[in-house]
């Protein structure tokens, strides 16, 4: 089977592209009262899953989509002390914070993503829900993803694919990303953050910015995870407080 040629048999993904189609036609039509012609404008952005896995979004509807489901903001996390760059300038000090460093190597600076039918390097920041990414080893996550199984049962994906999420989940040991076809969706889902160290697959991203876990760790003021707590013994109870905010990430709060 040709990787460029995606099928369609993904449950997973297809809810997914299902949840991502709503969520956009719910606030296009919020913001537009003509809503039966603003309706066909939303159906044209949208075109099946299939053809979306060999083409991506064009750069207009990766606007749209932007607009409507991001409010303009873009797929940025800022960092555990949030200053003007005047104050960084006065007091570099702040730069040298352990949270502040880890902040910076979890920032991904561009990502290989599926634009108008090609894969480009792109600025990681302009990334929208939606965007198909490819990952390879030494890659950073650039966002919130699920893996697309179809392509890592490709011969041409022989290698597992093992991703290091210890900056953001604690634990130490990298996560294997499973490919039997009943494989949940926290099962191959990614976290900004992390660093593919075999292996290589495309990805939907589904969060971005500061409603990825990462941006909810900083959010909240548990960032950089303290290892100790998270460690290999307790992988069982941070998966299970994973899984919680990964629903609610998802499903709740694609702003």
């Amino acid at each position: 089977m040709n990787v460029d040629k995606p099928t369609t048999d993904d449950v997973v993904l297809e809810q997914i592209w299902q949840e991502i189609h709503q969520r956009h036609l719910g606030n296009d039509s919020e913001l537009n009262n003509d809503e039966g012609n603003n309706n066909k404008d939303v159906a044209a952005t949208f075109i099946s899953l299939s053809d979306h896995l060999k083409c991506g979004y064009t750069t207009d509807a990766a606007s749209k989509l932007r607009e409507s489901l991001h409010n303009d903001r873009f797929n940025v996390v800022p960092p555990p002390v949030d200053c003007p760059a005047w104050l960084c300038l006065v007091l570099p000090c702040i730069k040298h914070l352990k949270s502040m460093k880890a902040h910076k190597n979890c920032m991904p600076e561009d990502a290989e993503v599926l634009r108008n039918g090609k894969w480009i390097r792109y600025d990681a920041a302009s990334l929208v829900v939606g965007d198909v990414i490819r990952l390879e080893e030494g890659d950073i996550v650039p966002a919130d993803c699920v893996v697309n199984i179809n392509d890592c049962n490709q011969e041409e994906y022989d290698d597992d694919l093992l991703v290091d999420l210890k900056a953001v989940t604690g634990r130490s040991r990298p996560k294997l990303i499973p490919t039997g076809s009943t494989t949940t969706r926290d099962q191959r889902t990614l976290l900004l953050g992390g660093t593919v160290v075999q292996g290589r697959a495309r990805a939907i991203v589904t969060v971005i910015g500061k409603e990825t876990i990462l941006g909810q760790l900083i959010k909240d003021g548990k960032f950089p995870v303290d290892e100790s707590t998270f460690g290999d013994d307790k992988e069982s109870i941070m998966m299970d407080e994973e899984t919680k905010n990964l629903t609610t990430m998802e499903l709740g709060t694609m702003t």
